[in-house]
């Protein structure tokens, strides 16, 4: 439940439901404690309080690496990018993100580099970096419809509408808006 609601952005509630998850969680099954963590750090992110975010962030990201769990390890670090991604530190933020990104590329898991490309290529927005940005995304775009990724699909159009925006290209910004208001609808 825990986890729906940190998709829905009501992080309150996720946390709520996360606080209650340990208690029927035992710390002897690490795998899931450090998932729990990982939600953590995604609601207090959400939330604004970075503080608690980074520390539940890497708490999760220590007992990932003793348990040798890499893909779980992959969403940690790219919580943990997303935290200083929206506290505008783009430096560390860019590193957790590109570290994630080599482990979800042996992992095979193509919904997670779909949606920490689209984290990074938001990196390079912020930093007026646009061709880098337009880059990342269309890779994100080509992922997410690959695989029928419906959330990281409309996002990704979302951000091309804006980067081509922003580019003075007006007829691709209109057709990718489109694209945008078409796809989430469905959603």
């Amino acid at each position: 439940i825990a986890v729906l609601y940190n998709q829905q952005e009501q992080y309150a509630d996720a946390l709520s439901y996360l606080q209650k998850s340990l208690n029927f969680r035992y710390k002897d099954d690490g795998h899931a404690y450090a998932a729990a963590l990982v939600n953590f750090c995604r609601a207090y992110t959400g939330l604004g309080d970075f503080e608690n975010a980074l520390q539940y962030g890497f708490e999760s990201l220590s007992l990932l690496e003793k348990l040798d769990d890499k893909a779980t390890s992959a969403h940690a670090l790219a919580q943990i990018g997303n935290a200083f991604l929206k506290k505008n530190d783009f430096y560390n933020a860019q590193n957790y993100f590109q570290k994630s990104l080599e482990i979800l590329s042996c992992t095979g898991d193509l919904r997670g580099e779909a949606e920490t490309t689209l984290l990074l290529a938001e990196i390079f927005l912020a930093r007026q970096n646009l061709e880098e940005a337009l880059k990342l995304t269309h890779q994100a775009l080509d992922i997410s419809t690959e695989i029928s990724a419906q959330n990281e699909l409309v996002r990704a159009q979302e951000l091309l509408a804006y980067i081509y925006k922003e580019q003075g290209n007006s007829d691709l910004a209109y057709d990718y808006l489109k694209g945008y208001i078409k796809s989430k609808e469905k959603s």
